[in-house]
């Protein structure tokens, strides 16, 4: 007669044990790890994305700069009235003071201009941001349905949040215009 099988030790159960466990867990991290890949690959930021904030930013700058331009012709119009009225007609110092107001416009120029790039620089970032924690919370367990609508409503409230930021650029620039001014010397 054959001898009975030999039964496994307490601590040979508990290893298998764990070790079918391990297993179970990577495989569960090999999922999420692929959960999360999928959805990056399925929410990428597009160049169409970025032309689209490049073009409302870009929107913005050209409205500010339509109401400096306005501002500035506002104001070589008071340095010629001013200087008339104190018959400098024609002196060096009308066209000083032109040309300080006219270096100072190209300034302002410049400055609204990188201003746009860096609002379209700063969204990129923030939704990068977003995406990457949405694939974080995916490979810790997170269901994609969860993280995406969490990452969804970042996304909206940064886009919301853009949005009245370049609404409230165009009312405080054309309330900044009306500061703008070129001392005359008077």
């Amino acid at each position: 007669r054959p001898a009975p099988p030999r039964q496994p030790s307490p601590e040979e159960v508990a290893r298998a044990q764990m070790k079918v466990q391990a297993e179970m867990e990577a495989k569960k991290k090999a999922g999420w790890a692929s959960d999360a890949s999928q959805f990056l690959a399925d929410n990428q930021i597009t160049d169409d994305w970025r032309a689209d904030i490049q073009g409302r930013s870009d929107n913005a700058a050209q409205e500010q700069i339509g109401m400096l331009n306005q501002q500035l012709g506002n104001t070589f119009q008071n340095i010629r009235q001013q200087q008339a009225s104190q018959g400098l007609g024609t002196s060096a110092g009308r066209f000083g003071m032109g040309t300080q107001a006219q270096g100072m416009g190209q300034s302002s120029k410049q400055g609204i201009l990188d201003s746009s790039s860096q609002r379209v620089d700063a969204f990129g970032r923030d939704r990068q941001g977003f995406l990457d924690q949405a694939a974080s919370s995916i490979r810790g367990g997170m269901s994609v349905e969860s993280a995406s609508t969490r990452y969804k409503n970042d996304l909206s409230n940064a886009n919301a949040a853009f949005e009245k930021m370049l609404a409230c650029l165009l009312y405080t620039s054309d309330a900044a215009d009306d500061s703008l001014r070129v001392d005359l010397g008077g």
